[in-house]
């Protein structure tokens, strides 16, 4: 779901990534029912930190960069400088990977945040094709230390510990990712992204 998708808040309409700081997680997957219909019964909000973190616990993950990515906001201090091609990404590039959008002059998704939202895709199918064996499920004390620190969920350790059996049976090729259809367009000198009603529901 595109962080700019256009919804409607009480009386207004609002970016649904806004509706974070309004409500926190709940009003954010309430919103989500309404849109697709389907229950949200976890969430997991975490911050770059923690996905850093996490990332390099794993031992990074190895991923195909489709083109060379160059931007810098000293404003956030955020600098992506990643090459194209195969390489180790550890915590920090795979941030520079999920973050990018466009660089400095131009280049990046034709399709803006939804070409980044299909990349974060790739990233987390891959993540998880690597990751996703007996040697990492070790790391698992590992990992929720990092979890307890900067990471906001409803999913506990018993959760996770009492799925191990079903989550090593996963056929990473059988997972599909969906992106809610629509266009972005400039309202009132805001630009939004407009989800198509019909379309959503099929």
């Amino acid at each position: 779901i595109a962080r700019d998708t256009r919804v409607r808040y009480g009386s207004r309409y609002r970016k649904i990534n806004t509706l974070y700081s309004m409500g926190g997680e709940k009003e954010v997957a309430e919103k989500v029912t309404q849109l697709t219909g389907l229950p949200v019964h976890y969430y997991v909000t975490m911050d770059f930190r923690g996905f850093r973190k996490i990332i390099d616990v794993l031992g990074g993950v190895e991923f195909y960069v489709p083109f060379s990515m160059h931007y810098d906001d000293p404003t956030q201090n955020l600098h992506i400088h990643l090459r194209k091609g195969r390489q180790l990404l550890d915590g920090r590039k795979a941030e520079q990977l999920v973050r990018y959008r466009k660089g400095n002059f131009g280049q990046g998704y034709q399709e803006g945040d939804i070409g980044r939202i299909r990349m974060q895709h790739e990233f987390v199918k891959e993540l998880v094709r690597q990751k996703l064996s007996l040697k990492y499920i070790s790391k698992l004390d590992e990992l929720f230390a990092v979890i307890k620190e900067h990471v906001s969920t409803n999913i506990t350790l018993n959760d996770i510990t009492s799925q191990i059996e079903n989550l090593m049976k996963i056929n990473i090729d059988e997972i599909e990712t969906y992106t809610i259809p629509g266009e972005s367009r400039r309202i009132n000198n805001v630009w939004y992204y407009i989800y198509a009603e019909e379309a959503l529901k099929e």
